[in-house]
């Protein structure tokens, strides 16, 4: 049986990158501010965005779509 969130996540993959869908390679380093921006930068963004909610998957590459883990 496939779960809801298995279809949502095959559904996100096949949905072009927009401001309510990112894709990451790689998870976020929270290492020092600087990276933290990007993190808080990327949740900004889909807040502001209209719309419905907003994923960040992480551990799927954009081009070509792939995932890849994390």
């Amino acid at each position: 049986m496939v779960s809801s969130i298995d279809l949502l996540f095959a559904q996100l993959l096949n949905t072009t990158e927009l401001r309510k869908v990112e894709f990451k390679e790689c998870q976020y380093r929270l290492d020092n501010d600087v990276l933290k921006s990007h993190f808080v930068k990327d949740i900004l963004c889909m807040a502001n965005a209209p719309g419905e909610d907003g994923y960040i998957l992480l551990g799927v590459r954009e081009k070509p779509r792939e995932v890849v883990g994390i």
